[in-house]
């Protein structure tokens, strides 16, 4: 959809990508990072160190030949019209104000920041989603109602310039990202008029915030899609109140597209299957540890 090129992540499901392989390889070393200082001298003569170089450069040189070969086919005009509307043929051909156009190095970089962005985060989220859906069965009422009537018979999925009219499939989306954002970490609350000096790191609690009853109300910790259509902002929330694709000029680039798989894949999984919970199975506990590894699945035992 982006790049016009198949990762093979679902060619063989019994055989994983080699591609994916390095990839969590090399993320989850670079996460490791985190806990060791010195890992610029430590990966000189590690086997980690060793197979990230090794994972790097697979990486590298997938993305590389990825980007020679679209641009080969661009060159011969054998990209249709129609794809050659992806992210990829747009990069390519992209100019700054001086007529430059981006080396393989800076497409390479730009490539890589969109897989690094999108991997996990929207099936995170549909993870979620579905667990909440199960889990109160008036709102897979609505939602149903609502994909049976915008959806006709002989329609598998909805269409591009349909999709917005999933007003409460939209609201049941943002309200799991409210309540159980992609970044967990645990409660914590700061006092008002912390200090903050020049050069302190800091960051905001999007779980804190989503649970906060000064910002949502007396009922802010409760899963209510309706929240979105009754408000005042209704299904754009102002930005700083909902951050979850963030706020300002370092919003989400991809809001509009993870909206869109979301929107899809809940209307075409809502209106083939029936899903329950596993009997006995209990509601999403409260809090949750944070864990530095997006790779890491969701689960319902406290992490994600």
């Amino acid at each position: 959809m982006s790049f016009g090129a198949n990762f093979g992540c679902l060619t063989n499901p019994e055989e994983q990508s080699q591609f994916i392989i390095n990839f969590e390889y090399a993320q989850n070393a670079m996460l490791k990072r985190f806990e060791q200082p010195l890992w610029k001298f430590t990966e000189k003569f590690s086997e980690r160190g060793r197979r990230m170089r090794k994972a790097c450069k697979y990486i590298d040189d997938y993305i590389y030949n990825m980007i020679n070969d679209y641009k080969s086919e661009l060159e011969l005009e054998q990209v249709e019209e129609k794809s050659a509307r992806n992210l990829l043929a747009l990069l390519i051909n992209a100019v700054d104000d001086n007529g430059k156009k981006l080396n393989d190095k800076e497409l390479r970089d730009v490539v890589l920041n969109v897989i690094l962005a999108g991997r996990d985060t929207t099936a995170q989220a549909l993870s979620w989603m579905m667990y909440l859906i199960m889990a109160n069965q008036p709102v897979e009422d609505l939602l149903l109602q609502e994909i049976n009537t915008l959806l006709s018979p002989e329609m598998s999925v909805p269409s591009y310039d349909d999709h917005k009219l999933y007003k409460y499939t939209l609201a049941t989306f943002y309200e799991t990202l409210r309540l159980y954002p992609i970044m967990c970490i645990k409660d914590n609350v700061l006092p008002n008029n912390t200090p903050v000096f020049a050069g302190e790191y800091i960051e905001y609690n999007l779980y804190t915030m989503g649970r906060d009853e000064k910002i949502w109300g007396e009922d802010a910790k409760q899963f209510n899609p309706q929240r979105f259509l009754d408000s005042e902002d209704g299904l754009r929330p102002n930005q700083f109140k909902f951050a979850s694709f963030h706020a300002g000029p370092r919003i989400c680039l991809g809001q509009q597209l993870a909206t869109l798989e979301v929107i899809m894949l809940v209307a075409m999984m809502l209106r083939e299957f029936k899903f329950e919970l596993v009997p006995g199975q209990k509601s999403p506990p409260e809090f949750f540890v944070f864990v530095l590894d997006l790779a890491k699945q969701s689960r319902m035992g406290g992490f994600c």
